[in-house]
């Protein structure tokens, strides 16, 4: 795992460790899906990199139930805006 466990609680706002096994899947998931849609590598020391990933795992996290909404789509349309400007960014 690049990005630490510690910074995606923290912005889950989360201080137990009892969902630390599977908010540590979504990261590990979350890496995996934004390093093929950019196909390269991430790199974990950068903002960019962690708020994306805490993005991801935030809407993973939050929405793990099956709904259907608008709020959903919001937030798909951040992160891919994200994923875009890193994939064709500098």
């Amino acid at each position: 795992m690049k990005i630490n466990l510690d910074i995606i609680k923290n912005y889950l706002k989360i201080d137990s460790d009892e969902d630390d096994e599977l908010i540590s899947i979504m990261i590990e998931a979350a890496e995996e899906y934004i390093e093929e849609k950019i196909d390269k590598v991430l790199d974990s020391e950068k903002a960019m990199s962690k708020i994306m990933v805490a993005m991801l795992v935030t809407h993973w996290y939050e929405n793990r139930g099956v709904e259907i909404g608008s709020s959903n789509k919001k937030i798909d349309h951040a992160i891919d805006n994200l994923i875009f400007s890193m994939k064709w960014g500098s």
